[in-house]
């Protein structure tokens, strides 16, 4: 029972994670190729996060 809240608490790390990865790279993207958010939702796509 001791180990449910810190699964919870990795699962909530993990994805916040793979959405500020996703951010990060939306943004470079954005300086690069315009391409705005659509960056941002096929990384968390690819890496697993939808």
């Amino acid at each position: 029972m001791t180990l449910l809240p810190i699964a919870a608490a990795a699962m909530a790390l993990n994805s916040m994670l793979v959405l500020g990865m996703a951010a990060f790279v939306t943004e470079r993207d954005e300086d690069q190729s315009g391409r705005g958010n659509g960056g941002a939702l096929a990384t968390a796509e690819a890496v697993g996060g939808l």
